[in-house]
C-alpha cells in the first residue's frame, strides 16, 4: 500500500510538471476510480504538435531523464499473429483493423513511477518540465 501511495505522489509530480502543456494528454481516470499508476501515461497529441515519440525521448534523456516505456505493439500486428484470417468472423489480422488504436499506440509515453527515492522522482519531474519547455519553444 505504501508503494501505491508513493506512485500516486510521483504521478502528481508529473502532472504538475505537465501543467499548461496542450500537446501532452494524460491518461484519463474514471470518476470515482483510484489509479495506482503502474506508470504515468501520456499521449503526444499529433493534432497540436509535430513532436514525435523519438524526439520526445531524445530531449527527455538529454536532460538526464530515465528511459521510459512506449506502448506495446498491438497484439494482432505481432509477427506471430499478423496476417491470420478468421473467415467465420470476417476478420484478418492486418493494419487498419483498429485504426484508432494504431494511431494512438506510437504516441504513448509511459513514465516510471516506481522510484525508491522521492527526491530522484522530483528530479525526473523537473526533467519532464524542461523537456516540455524546450520542445514547446
Amino acid at each position: 500500500d505504501e508503494l501505491v501511495k508513493k506512485r500516486i505522489v510521483i504521478a502528481g509530480l508529473y502532472e504538475k510538471a505537465c501543467n499548461g502543456c496542450n500537446w501532452l494528454i494524460p491518461q484519463g481516470i474514471t470518476k470515482g476510480a483510484k489509479h495506482t499508476y503502474w506508470t504515468y501515461a501520456m499521449r503526444i497529441d499529433n493534432s497540436k504538435t509535430n513532436i514525435t515519440w523519438d524526439k520526445f525521448r531524445e530531449v527527455y534523456t538529454s536532460h538526464s531523464g530515465n528511459s521510459f516505456y512506449g506502448a506495446w505493439r498491438l497484439s494482432y500486428l505481432e509477427s506471430a499473429l499478423e496476417g491470420m484470417e478468421f473467415p467465420e468472423h470476417s476478420i484478418k489480422y492486418e493494419r487498419g483493423l483498429c485504426p484508432v488504436a494504431e494511431s494512438i499506440q506510437p504516441q504513448l509515453v509511459q513514465l516510471k513511477t516506481n522510484y525508491e527515492n522521492l527526491d530522484y522522482a522530483k528530479e525526473q519531474a523537473s526533467v519532464l518540465n524542461k523537456t516540455i519547455r524546450e520542445l514547446s519553444s
